[in-house]
């Protein structure tokens, strides 16, 4: 075991990933919107229909 790379272990490679999950969390969240608006107003144009 080797302690002396653990500092640029944590702090160069930890940083990076933590930078590439939030950005995995942000499209996720993204996908997510560009999924549901469509369908929300898809939903109401079509509950504003002439049928009852």
């Amino acid at each position: 075991a080797q302690f002396r790379f653990l500092a640029n272990l944590l702090l160069c490679h930890g940083r990076r990933n933590y930078n590439r999950v939030a950005l995995v969390v942000l499209f996720s969240f993204f996908k997510n919107v560009c999924w549901i608006v469509p369908a929300f107003f898809y939903n109401v144009l079509l509950s504003a229909g002439g049928h009852r």
